[in-house]
């Protein structure tokens, strides 16, 4: 399987084009209802203001979960894969987990890298921390730029 198949599988590509996905589709539907909501009242110039004034709330959102998509996908070819070792699981923002993860080089030497904080503590998250918490996985790392990717199994 090819480096870029291996990142479509991560978790990481997983979470940022979900996010995509919610915030268009949420952008649209507010959107439609709207227009329907001011032309149903006469009104249908505010419905495009109304449009652009969404557009403008909502595109900073779109635009970080794509450029984030961007950056996970660019360079597949200089990760390397590896097998974790051990993970332990850390705090981050918004109630998310993030991994801090052992891995061994081809010399045998161990280091710590740390995961993005996408991870959920609660079983009903697609992303739920206990999938990879304590379990042997495999992670993809980009020693140059410094990103870790946990593939799902």
């Amino acid at each position: 399987m090819s480096n870029k198949e291996l990142i479509y599988k991560s978790y990481d590509f997983r979470y940022y084009r979900r996010g995509v996905i919610t915030f268009s589709v949420l952008y649209s539907v507010f959107g439609i209802l709207l227009a329907v909501m001011f032309a149903l009242l006469g009104n249908p110039e505010g419905s495009i203001i109304l449009a652009v004034i969404m557009l403008i709330l909502c595109a900073p959102l779109i635009g970080y979960y794509v450029y984030k998509l961007l950056y996970v996908s660019k360079n597949s070819s200089g990760y390397r894969l590896y097998n974790i070792v051990s993970a332990e699981m850390h705090p981050s923002f918004r109630g998310r987990m993030y991994l801090t993860i052992k891995l061994r080089d081809d010399a045998g030497l161990v280091f710590a890298v740390d995961s993005n904080g996408i991870f959920s503590p609660y079983t009903a998250s697609d992303i739920c921390f206990d999938s990879e918490y304590r379990k042997k996985s495999r992670v993809l790392y980009d020693d140059s730029g410094g990103r870790l990717l946990v593939l799902c199994e």
